[in-house]
């Protein structure tokens, strides 16, 4: 509304708007905005516009306005933004999350380019998007190869690929070179690791991994517990929770789903119901969904319909009309 009663629009109020249709999801919307704004006026396409413009095509998958956005703002002559680092790292990542590697080839081929770890993280970003785990991995095998360090971006990128193989090799491998490189005591890495290695099947590994991690917070106990889960240990996952509550770490959302979880696969209904309740009492976090959803399905399987009825009636008034709860309730019936 602000955007639409202003008389005069510049670059800062264009780069605004658009970058707020982008992190919003209507990169369709933005890229709309763009092309008026360079049909319309005499506003100067500026860094900060054409990086959000770029990644609005990546959004959408459409490489020929990508293409086209860097014919005739890129690539023109007197472009400051040729060999712009920042420029034409968005550029692979758009081209690669477009399935157009040849393109990518082509720009990586930048001196300039070649040598920064954000291009390279972006080739593996958008080669993972696109499931092509064996091919992410390649580049950062390469980008070693070329004499280009992998920073602490490479291996969260990496990871979770890793999991979705998986490949308890290349977790090990990974695993190798992020010791190597000094990044085994960063937080955010570890809680990556718990994950992957319990996608791998290696419990023990996550168990260690979960273990050397001095400062823990809810990512960490919610990724232990998940794993814990996938093993079919639903006493474990209680357990934990219970060690939690000890500590000075708030669980969140995903730490309830984790435990509701493990207790609709154990038949401890009482304790389902009693998460539920203290979600909301104790810890001020109002149960979505996917928490209704998972006692629901906890009553219905031990025969208490009418109890799940209730819930689902006493819930949010846009939970009760949720059609995800109802189905729950009629599958169970």
């Amino acid at each position: 509304m602000l955007f639409h009663h202003m008389v005069v629009k510049d670059s800062v109020t264009l780069s605004s708007m658009i970058s707020g249709l982008v992190r919003n999801g209507k990169p369709g919307y933005a890229l709309k905005l763009f092309h008026r704004m360079v049909s319309n006026s005499s506003v100067l396409v500026t860094r900060s516009i054409l990086l959000n413009v770029i990644m609005a095509c990546a959004e959408l998958g459409d490489w020929r306005q990508g293409k086209w956005v860097e014919k005739n703002h890129v690539l023109r002559n007197g472009s400051e933004f040729k060999r712009d680092p920042s420029v034409v790292t968005v550029l692979i990542y758009m081209y690669v999350k477009c399935g157009k590697l040849t393109s990518v080839n082509l720009l990586h081929g930048v001196a300039e380019v070649r040598g920064d770890v954000v291009a390279w993280n972006a080739m593996i970003k958008g080669c993972g998007e696109l499931g092509q785990v064996e091919k992410a991995i390649g580049f950062a095998v390469e980008m070693q190869r070329v004499g280009i360090d992998p920073d602490a971006v490479t291996f969260l990128e990496l990871l979770p690929m890793i999991s979705l193989i998986p490949s308890l090799k290349k977790g090990m491998e990974a695993y190798a070179q992020i010791v190597k490189r000094g990044f085994q005591n960063n937080q955010t890495i570890a809680n990556s690791l718990i994950c992957m290695y319990g996608r791998c099947g290696s419990l023990g590994l996550s168990v260690d991994v979960f273990s050397g991690i001095i400062d823990k917070d809810a990512i960490s106990w919610t990724s232990m517990m998940q794993v814990y889960a996938w093993n079919g240990l639903a006493a474990e996952v209680v357990k934990l929770f219970e060690l939690m509550k000890k500590t000075a770490v708030q669980p969140n959302q995903y730490t309830f789903i984790a435990v509701l979880s493990a207790c609709k696969n154990t038949g401890l209904v009482e304790d389902g119901m009693s998460l539920l309740k203290c979600m909301k009492e104790q810890y001020g976090l109002e149960p979505d969904i996917e928490h209704i959803s998972c006692v629901v399905d906890m009553l219905c399987r031990t025969g208490r319909l009418t109890d799940a009825y209730h819930l689902i009636q006493n819930s949010h008034s846009e939970h009760a009309k949720n059609p995800v709860l109802w189905g729950t309730l009629l599958s169970g019936s």
